[in-house]
């Protein structure tokens, strides 16, 4: 009986030195038979795990990052290809953009083209990033010329990251080369026809940033867009310097992976020489 109750002092003992407490301790004693204790304890280590979980939990919610339209930054005067990359959003964070984005109908883009790049498409929406900085979305279905890497295409076939220039119903979005440009006029080589538009009222943006016409250099590569009447209404020109440096840059790599093709052939044929010697 008394090494019992010896046996159940040390149980306490040692919840105590391993941080718990016990709540209820019960011994009864009965003559020479029986002898029961009952511990009934909650360790202030496992509350505090419990604690240090809960904490984890709140702070991985806390560091979960929602995109929003102020993250994507979209630099136009670094774009030289036709697409571009932009961030992933997820479901949730391309609908909270588009619900803070502006709506552009094709009425509106028959008087106000523009120049932008998707940064997400839903089903039935594509939200687009403009080359002023707006946020704004346009019905799949919507009546509007869509100009995606120097051909017409459908709103609906729109992919995140593509470059665009897109005018109303009624507009043309036409390529050319700039032959001539003046301070009133721009004279366009297009199939080897040229045509001279005159540009009072039209905007026009060079490699990204806003410009006027006599900012035009002959080569420029440009997408423009032309009202119902024949008048222009925006010029999308690329420098051919900057053209001429992918090309020359493209160039280089051609070159660099050509050198690295005859080296491995002529490491292999020295080793095939080696070997039947």
């Amino acid at each position: 009986m008394k090494n019992r109750v010896i046996l159940g002092l040390i149980v306490t003992l040692v919840m105590v030195a391993f941080g718990g407490y016990p709540v209820f301790v019960s011994a009864q004693m009965e003559d020479d038979t029986t002898t029961e204790v009952e511990i009934e304890a909650t360790t202030t280590e496992n509350m505090e795990d419990e604690d240090a979980t809960t904490t984890e939990e709140e702070t991985d919610t806390e560091d979960e990052e929602v995109m929003t339209d102020d993250d994507i930054v979209i630099d136009f005067e670094t774009i030289t290809e036709d697409d571009v990359e932009v961030p992933e959003l997820s479901d949730e964070e391309l609908e909270a953009i588009a619900d803070s984005s502006i709506e552009i109908t094709g009425e509106d883009l028959g008087e106000d083209p523009l120049i932008g790049v998707v940064i997400g498409v839903t089903d039935n929406e594509v939200i687009i990033r403009t080359q002023d900085g707006q946020t704004i979305r346009l019905a799949i279905d919507v009546n509007a010329k869509v100009n995606y890497g120097g051909r017409s295409v459908d709103v609906k076939d729109l992919k995140a990251g593509n470059k665009v220039v897109i005018g109303g119903e009624n507009s043309e979005v036409k390529t050319g080369e700039v032959k001539v440009a003046t301070a009133g006029s721009v004279t366009i080589s297009q199939g080897g026809k040229d045509k001279t538009y005159d540009t009072a009222g039209a905007r026009v943006v060079r490699n990204g940033r806003n410009a006027s016409t006599s900012d035009l250099q002959e080569g420029d590569t440009i997408t423009f867009v032309v009202d119902a009447d024949g008048n222009l209404q925006l010029v999308d020109a690329t420098s051919s310097d900057d053209m001429a440096d992918d090309n020359s840059s493209m160039l280089w790599w051609i070159i660099l992976g050509a050198i690295v093709v005859i080296l491995a052939v002529y490491g292999y044929m020295r080793s095939r020489q080696s070997t039947s010697m």
